[in-house]
């Protein structure tokens, strides 16, 4: 390996160092609630390490819709909410919600590790609707639709034969 290719992975590497170094710093301003991300699990399945080879492209575009009309605690518990100046009768609610993630990734020459440095980005955009009544007091809907939290990040991706990929990143 020539020193010019050595030092310049040296370079990626403190910049990733960097990177992760500053995202543990901001973690406490992302949204997700101290899960990491705004994604729940689920949406990438058994191919998301297969990326393509090195200086091209992908689109991905991740489809979730979302329905329920219970309420449950973190132990799975169903839960009733109840509205006491209507004497407290159960509160009923339904939410819809879909969510279009559009996911760009771009694969790159640049070799770090032995694989090739890779970047992407996620725009969500979403929908979502909330309806609520208490008894026979329909306590009215609301509904929301635009761009959610927009994620980037950067990995590498190795291809050691024709059917085994694998990758690591940071989101």
């Amino acid at each position: 390996m020539r020193n010019e290719e050595k030092r310049f992975e040296i370079g990626i590497l403190l910049l990733l160092v960097a990177l992760l170094f500053v995202s543990g710093q901001l973690s406490d301003v992302l949204a997700g609630e101290n899960y990491g991300t705004n994604y729940a699990g689920g949406n990438e399945d058994f191919m998301m390490g297969a990326l393509p080879p090195a200086d091209t492209s992908i689109f991905i575009n991740y489809l979730v819709s979302y329905n329920s009309s219970t309420l449950r605690d973190n132990a799975g518990r169903t839960q009733s909410l109840t509205a006491p100046p209507l004497g407290n009768p159960k509160v009923d609610f339904k939410i819809n919600v879909l969510v279009d993630a559009l996911r760009f990734i771009q694969v790159t020459k640049v070799k770090v590790f032995g694989g090739d440095l890779l970047w992407h980005v996620i725009l969500p955009v979403g929908y979502q609707k909330l309806s609520m009544s208490a008894g026979p007091v329909d306590m009215g809907s609301q509904s929301k639709y635009g761009l959610g939290d927009i994620e980037a990040g950067v990995g590498i991706a190795w291809h050691p034969c024709k059917t085994f990929h694998h990758a690591a990143g940071w989101i």
